[in-house]
């Protein structure tokens, strides 16, 4: 491994560990500050039609939304993939979300409340990518085209995130079980909104490995059990006692089975 690919991954494995502290104190506070509870009620809104975007869509809205144009920008003169990649990780690293080109069009609170609807899907579009190794997006687009068991992957979305639900292309399916009074797919989406979806499950603890596999897969095209080992040794993903090798074998089968995995 190049010592400029090392680099990389250790980035985004640092901008991973750095979201979920965030998130982490984010719950914390909602938790224990009435005052966090009620600011947060004044700048969320709905999120879930963002979505109906591709993935690609959406980060290019995001980046514009939260400031991160320039970055990106900066980053596209190079014209090697691995140096636009350092670029933009190098520029992150003292980078801080803004509202200013925000607030010039719509004033302050719509701003605000555009921001945190990108980061509440971008949040869990994230997530989705370490639980089932494609975002969100992804899956209501393979719902819209109706890839095989698409009903199924309704579950899988709702169970990262609940307000799937009020997607308008995800509400006609919900529409229709309830009229048709199909009480196996509402019993699967009462089971998959508090977080019960009980089909294809992941082991606890390894959404760093599978997230970090899917940044090794951007970067090489693909990935092996060799790749794998080789980043796992340099970023201590899965942890000692367990059979190393044969956790990678297993993730890296399953995702090659997945007919359904997005690579976007």
């Amino acid at each position: 491994m190049t010592s400029k690919k090392e680099k990389i991954l250790k980035g985004v494995h640092k901008l991973r560990k750095s979201s979920k502290e965030g998130e982490r104190e984010f719950y914390e506070s909602l938790a224990n500050d009435p005052k966090a509870k009620e600011k947060l009620q004044k700048y969320v809104t709905k999120w879930s039609d963002l979505y109906s975007l591709s993935f690609i869509e959406f980060l290019a809205l995001f980046a514009a939304v939260a400031g991160i144009d320039t970055v990106l920008e900066k980053a596209a003169k190079h014209s090697e993939p691995l140096n636009i990649k350092e670029s933009f990780l190098d520029q992150m690293k003292d980078f801080e979300l803004s509202t200013d080109a925000l607030e010039s069009q719509m004033g302050t609170d719509e701003a605000r409340k555009t921001l945190t609807s990108f980061i509440m899907a971008l949040h869990f579009n994230v997530k989705a990518l370490a639980h089932r190794n494609r975002t969100i997006c992804d899956m209501v687009e393979q719902v819209r085209t109706r890839v095989e068991r698409y009903e199924e992957i309704i579950f899988e979305a709702v169970s990262i995130d609940p307000s799937v639900i009020t997607n308008a292309e995800i509400a006609e399916y919900i529409s229709r079980w309830t009229s048709e009074r199909n009480t196996v797919k509402l019993g699967k989406l009462s089971k998959a909104i508090v977080g019960k979806y009980p089909i294809g499950s992941r082991t606890v603890g390894l959404d760093d490995y599978r997230f970090m596999i899917a940044a090794l897969e951007d970067i090489d095209g693909t990935v092996t059990v060799e790749s794998v080992y080789e980043m796992n040794q340099l970023l201590k993903l899965i942890t000692e006692g367990k059979d190393i090798g044969a956790a990678m074998q297993k993730h890296l089968y399953r995702r090659s089975k997945d007919a359904r995995t997005s690579n976007a």
